[in-house]
């Protein structure tokens, strides 16, 4: 099961429980300040963080308020709920940073493998470049050994009728 289904599965089992919870109607000083006073009104304010969502700070606050119910209140019903999404939220928070190392990588390695692939278009052109020098070389020299063969050939020639020439005049 993937992380995040896991996540939802916790959130919508703690939703179930908080709708099966009764609720007391109470009536409170408008002007005091909202801090959840009981542990179903810190777990109902978590899940309602979470809901929220708001970037990372909607789970980073419900964190923050399930831990404070598993601090305040250690003997509650709720405790072992609140634990685990707080350790699903952990493990989130761990997914999106190697999530975003690993896309930082992938970048930086596709960055690599472009410029690896620069070098070496850079060098097929260069070797190229070379072949066809040493191919113009190749023919240059071929037909200057050829000349040189024929002047060889031309040589023994003289040489042989130079030879001839001094065994008639002595």
């Amino acid at each position: 099961m993937k992380p995040w289904m896991r996540t939802v599965a916790v959130i919508l089992l703690a939703l179930g429980l908080v709708a099966c919870a009764s609720t007391k109607a109470t009536v409170t000083d408008p002007n005091a300040p909202k801090t959840p006073a009981s542990d179903a009104e810190l777990f109902e304010a978590g899940l309602k963080a979470l809901e929220g969502g708001g970037g990372s700070e909607g789970p980073a606050k419900a964190r923050n308020m399930f831990a404070e119910l598993t601090l305040t209140y250690p003997e509650s019903r709720w405790v072992r709920v609140a634990e685990i999404i707080v350790r699903l939220l952990d493990d989130q928070e761990r997914l999106i940073e190697s999530i975003q190392t690993d896309a930082k990588t992938a970048s930086e390695a596709a960055a690599g493998a472009r410029r690896l692939q620069r070098e070496n278009e850079q060098l097929r052109k260069e070797m190229n470049q070379v072949r066809e020098r040493l191919q113009t070389e190749l023919g240059t020299l071929q037909q200057e050994n050829e000349q040189l063969r024929k002047d060889l050939k031309l040589l023994k020639e003289l040489e042989i009728q130079l030879h001839q020439r001094n065994r008639t005049t002595r």
